[in-house]
């Protein structure tokens, strides 16, 4: 963790790419779903239904009572007749607007996770990115620290080998001189 802190102190490139993840997930953690918004799609049905109502139980009140004997019977009728036809088209109105409102909520929610998965992926490539891109530093550094290790331990090995020759031509030489 100190060497990935180290490199993104001196590498701006990288420092730039994680700064850029991390506003990513920031704006994903600050997203809120905004609830759906009531529109007067529902409203505006009712209304022509309870107009087209009023209109029919008018002219059947104005009807009944020109034709109509028994003009309070005639007007219960009708009343009944109106106030189930009434409430018959309201009750459609109603089922058809929750209908539209459920459509459209859903398409909202379907576009909603279309772009949350959306910006999920770029956020994992973008790790993925940057993790590829570390890995492939460290095995270029590992390969380096190799490469000078091997070096310095051939260097030893041939310092050793000349060491140990000296030493036997030493060892000779005193032999020889020792009677």
């Amino acid at each position: 963790m100190k060497r990935l802190s180290a490199h993104l102190n001196e590498c701006a490139e990288c420092a730039a790419e994680l700064a850029a993840w991390r506003r990513s997930l920031k704006t994903l953690d600050k997203w809120e779903l905004t609830p759906p918004m009531r529109s007067r799609t529902i409203v505006a049905p009712v209304f022509r239904w309870a107009v087209a109502a009023a209109i029919v139980l008018a002219a059947g009140v104005a009807l009944g009572r020109m034709t109509a004997l028994n003009a309070k019977a005639m007007r219960a009728e009708v009343e009944t007749s109106v106030k189930a036809a009434f409430a018959e088209q309201l009750q459609q109105a109603v089922v058809q607007s929750e209908t539209r409102l459920a459509n459209v909520s859903q398409e909202r929610a379907e576009e909603l996770w279309r772009i949350f998965s959306d910006s999920l992926s770029n956020a994992r490539e973008e790790q993925r990115q940057m993790t590829a891109a570390l890995l492939d530093e460290q095995r270029r550094e590992y390969e380096t620290r190799y490469v000078n290790l091997r070096r310095d331990l051939e260097t030893l090995a041939v310092l050793a080998d000349r060491e140990i020759q000296e030493a036997n031509l030493k060892m000779i030489q005193l032999a020889r001189s020792t009677p």
